[in-house]
Order: structure tokens, then sequence, then C-alpha cells
């Protein structure tokens, strides 16, 4: 589908890798000749299955990634990668009001802890080889700070995800390490789908991830890359 090859190959971790996104960039990657490290959490069989249709096979990892010790316990595991692409993160639909502190709670840890954890464990050794890519996951409008009735766990998650991001890029100048954010619109899998929205394919998500981890694009840090089609939610 892809092709684009890195000029070594390169180790790269998905967290979530289970999910759509996950296992469509699992695909994605190794088609693009990485040797893919796939996280999961629960879903063994469905991770087990997602390892059997790569070729080569897949490393797999089991590790709750909300969980600082688990993401430690996570890297002593698997040792140095040269990319890290999160995209781990639940959504809420539904008003505050109604919304409980155990799922406002998780929410954050899903979208913004997870990828923290992740980065911290991963950063030295990326440091130390002076080449490294990080791919974080926003959503389209998460560099606009409004009101969301519907959203708002997920949106305080995202826009925290994108200061984080922007600021680790920041402190990583020179380094050789990349720090970036993709923020999808609607996608095909979307719990939610909103008038006028046009939805966004996994290929093109796909494609974006590619060029952001691309061995030459050193200078594209602290970015966040708004694939939406030119929709933003209100």
């Amino acid at each position: 589908m892809f092709a684009y090859k890195p000029t070594l190959k390169k180790t790269a971790l998905i967290t979530g890798a289970t999910g759509t996104l996950g296992r469509h960039l699992a695909h994605t990657m190794t088609q693009a000749g990485y040797r893919v490290i796939l996280n999961y959490r629960t879903q063994t069989k469905a991770a087990a299955a997602l390892a059997r249709s790569l070729v080569p096979a897949p490393q797999l990892v089991a590790a709750d990634v909300t969980d600082e010790k688990a993401v430690t316990k996570m890297f002593k595991k698997i040792g140095p990668v040269d990319i890290l692409i999160n995209t781990v993160g639940n959504f809420i639909y539904q008003p505050l009001r109604t919304t409980s502190n155990e799922a406002f709670t998780e929410c954050i840890a899903n979208n913004l802890f997870s990828a923290w954890y992740c980065m911290q464990a991963a950063v030295p050794a990326m440091r130390q080889k002076r080449f490294g890519r990080i791919i974080n996951f926003g959503s389209s409008g998460a560099d606009q700070i409004t009101a969301r009735p519907f959203t708002a766990p997920y949106y305080i998650a995202k826009t925290g995800l994108l200061v984080l991001t922007r600021s680790l890029a920041k402190e990583l100048t020179g380094s050789g390490v990349t720090v970036n954010m993709i923020s999808p619109g609607i996608l095909p899998t979307s719990e939610v789908k909103l008038s006028g929205a046009p939805v966004i394919s996994l290929d093109d998500i796909a494609r974006a991830v590619l060029f952001l981890v691309d061995d030459t694009n050193s200078s594209l840090n602290g970015v966040n890359l708004e694939v939406n089609a030119g929709w933003r939610p209100e």
C-alpha cells in the first residue's frame, strides 16, 4: 500500500494495538519495513490474531499503559524503541452532570497519562541514540479552548496532550528526537457521527504517520497535523 521504506530497520512500538486505529497502523508499519511491537491490555485473543496476520510476526507485550509501573515493566521487557506511537485513548460523549468521577478520571488517564508514561520511558534511550520519533494522537479542535458540553473530559485530555507534545518537542530540540501529534476528524469507527463532518479514512491517517516518522523529517517537531478534510468541531 505504501512505497516508503526506512533507511535502516527501526523498531516501532504501537500502544493500544488491538483498537481499530492501532490494528491499521500495525499493518502499515509492518508493510513499510519496520520491526513492530504491539502493546495491548487485556485482548489477548485479538492481539494474537493480529500478530498472525502480519509478516514478519510482531512482538506482543501486554501492559496497561495508564499504569506507570506497568509501563516501566513493559519497557524493561522490550528494550529501546526508535518510534513510539500512542493510540490509546477512550472517548466519552455525555453531559458533565451525568459523568461520574470514575469515567472522568479514566478518560484523562487513557488519553493523557498513558502517553506521558510511555514517553517518559522511551525518551532516554532515544536521546542516547540521537534518534527518535514520537507520535501522539489528538483530535480535531484540540488546539481550541472552548466549551465542550458533551466531550469535556476527552478534550481536556487531548488539549493537555497537545501542550505536552509541544513542550517536550521544544525541550528535545536538537537531540534527534521529534514529538508530534496527529489530530484526526471523524473516523469510520467513531461512536458519534456529526452532520456535515466528513469521515476520514484510516489510510489517510496512516500516511500522516509514515510522513512524520520518516528518518529525514527531523525538522518536523512539535507539529499538530490535523487530518480532518478541513472540518473542525464547533
